[in-house]
């Protein structure tokens, strides 16, 4: 084999080798930005970012360009506003381990913070059923402790009725006793002063 056709194929591996790694790289690029969707356009294959609406070649060196960009930066910060995704809490909320993603507490997967995926998730059937479920436990968890604070508010209500006639009859008790003492008081100084009567009306005859 000649030294020149030796080069040749060296180039040409070498070729399929940096092919084959940008392919990789690329892979991962779009992976770690799940706004950037592969697109088949008239002109071919494309890469469209969802937020900005641009459509790029699909090369490496383009799109690292481009994620990095100001234009790009400023749409991320804005599409990853967790603001938007309240309305589904407290079932899908912010991922403790990514930033960039979202947690379904039902059915215990990430999302990606993309609208479109979050709606095709709380509209599957799996969430729908869980959901249900959970509504359903979580009325009758509220259910069951509203009886037990109406029961525990009665107890205490019957308590101090309770109370209330207790403290009532010891009133009526010591008036009672007291209206005694003094009806055998008087009672009393009637017999002193009808004895003394009796004693003065003897004296008299005498």
């Amino acid at each position: 084999m000649s030294v020149r056709k030796r080069k040749v194929e060296n180039t040409r591996s070498s070729d399929k080798n940096k092919s084959k790694k940008s392919e990789v790289d690329l892979a991962t690029l779009l992976e770690s930005h799940p706004t950037l969707k592969v697109v088949e356009t008239e002109y071919g294959e494309k890469i469209k970012s969802t937020l900005t609406g641009h459509e790029l070649k699909s090369r490496l060196d383009i799109l690292e360009n481009f994620v990095s960009s100001k234009t790009y930066s400023r749409a991320v910060k804005g599409w990853y506003d967790d603001e938007r995704f309240k309305k589904h809490e407290p079932y899908i909320v912010p991922n403790k381990k990514d930033s960039k993603k979202l947690f379904c507490t039902l059915t215990k997967i990430s999302l990606n913070k993309i609208p479109e995926q979050v709606e095709k998730h709380v509209n599957g059937k799996k969430f729908k059923r869980l959901r249900k479920e959970m509504e359903l436990k979580e009325a009758q968890t509220a259910k069951l402790k509203k009886a037990k604070e109406e029961a525990l508010a009665k107890r205490n209500s019957n308590r101090n009725a309770n109370r209330k006639t207790a403290d009532d009859k010891r009133k009526d008790g010591f008036s009672v006793n007291k209206l005694e003492n003094e009806v055998a008081s008087i009672s009393g100084r009637c017999h002193v002063v009808s004895c003394i009567d009796t004693s003065l009306s003897s004296s008299s005859s005498d």
